[in-house]
């Protein structure tokens, strides 16, 4: 019992040691920064996708809107030629339609609410991504590079004794 543990400690040991020699702190980098612009590319992709829902929600809106003022125009035309039951038919559909206004209107001031978020969300996002990384925010990272190519070799690696 006491081997296979053994053997397992210095097996682990003998891995963890090969990625330590392994890793790289500007390909992490490099890494990290492909990773943040395709996660920076997948909030445009929602922001567009949410500007677009909240567009075809204020376009449905308006033609509920014109399908309401239609219905009244035809119960006031039925109520001039006193048609009182097509009169009544129609303002039963202007009130119909009038439900599903307000819901639409709801619904419309949730969207524009998070289409708000998401482009705040994207506007920190692209903050972040137009700076290079620091070494306080990535400590396990020594000498890093900047954008300007200088190695942040003179604090001992990024590492504090």
């Amino acid at each position: 019992m006491g081997l296979f543990q053994r053997f397992r400690r210095v097996l682990s040991a003998q891995l963890n040691h090969l990625l330590s020699k392994a890793e790289q702190p500007e390909k992490m980098l490099n890494q990290l920064i492909l990773d943040m612009n395709r996660q920076l590319l997948d909030v445009k992709k929602s922001v567009a996708s949410a500007i677009a829902d909240e567009k075809r929600l204020e376009r449905q809106l308006n033609t509920y809107i014109d399908q309401a003022n239609e219905w009244e125009r035809k119960a006031i035309l039925a109520v001039r030629e006193q048609r009182d039951d097509l009169a009544k038919e129609a303002l039963l559909r202007k009130q119909e339609i009038e439900g599903q206004i307000l819901q639409l209107k709801n619904l419309l001031v949730s969207q524009h609410e998070a289409v708000e978020k998401l482009k705040l969300s994207l506007r920190e996002l692209q903050k972040k991504s137009g700076r290079s990384p620091t070494a306080e925010e990535y400590p396990h990272c020594p000498g890093q590079a900047g954008r300007n190519g200088k190695t942040d070799a003179g604090n001992d690696g990024g590492y504090q004794r």
